[in-house]
C-alpha cells in the first residue's frame, strides 16, 4: 500500500509539473520564436505584374528575407518589398524595398528588426509588425522570372 501511495504522489508531482510548463504561454512563445523560417512566394514564370504573398504573423524581434531568382527568360528587373498592415485597417505600408534585382543566383536579402542597422535596400531598424507580407514586382515586357521569397522570423 504504501508502494501505491508513492508512487500516486510522484505521479501526481509530475503531472503538476508539467500543467506549469503548458500553463505559461509566453513562456512558449519565446520558445516558438527562437526560428521560423517561411517560403512566402513562389514565383514561377512570372511575368510583368504585382505579387503579394499570404498574410504572415510571427512571434520574434527580427525578420530577415530573400529572393532568389533561379531562372529567368528576356531582361526582367525584380524588385521586392517588406510591408506591414497597419493594426485596425486593411492597408499595407511599405517598411523596406530592394534595389532592382537582374540576376539569377544573386540572393538579395533584407532585415528588419530592433537591432538591425538602418540601410537603403538592406536593412531597418524597427518593431517587426504584427502582420507582414512581402510583395515582388517584375517589370520588363515579355520576359518571365521564376524564383521564391524565403523569410525566417526570430530573435
Amino acid at each position: 500500500m504504501r508502494k501505491l501511495l508513492a508512487a500516486a504522489a510522484l505521479i501526481a508531482s509530475f503531472a503538476g509539473a508539467v500543467e506549469a510548463q503548458v500553463s505559461q504561454p509566453s513562456q512558449n512563445r519565446a520558445i516558438m520564436a527562437i526560428r521560423t523560417s517561411y517560403v512566402t512566394q513562389t514565383l514561377t514564370a512570372v511575368g510583368p505584374s504585382t505579387v503579394n504573398s499570404n498574410t504572415f504573423g510571427g512571434f520574434g524581434k527580427n525578420l530577415t528575407c530573400t529572393l532568389l531568382v533561379t531562372a529567368q527568360t528576356g531582361s526582367p528587373s525584380s524588385t521586392w518589398s517588406i510591408q506591414g498592415l497597419v493594426p485596425g485597417t486593411t492597408t499595407w505600408v511599405t517598411l523596406l524595398t530592394s534595389a532592382a534585382v537582374t540576376a539569377i543566383n544573386t540572393p538579395s536579402t533584407m532585415s528588419i528588426g530592433p537591432n538591425i542597422t538602418t540601410a537603403a535596400n538592406v536593412g531597418l531598424n524597427a518593431v517587426v509588425p504584427d502582420n507582414w507580407r512581402t510583395q515582388v514586382v517584375e517589370t520588363g515586357g515579355g520576359s518571365t522570372v521564376t524564383g521564391t521569397v524565403s523569410c525566417t522570423n526570430g530573435e
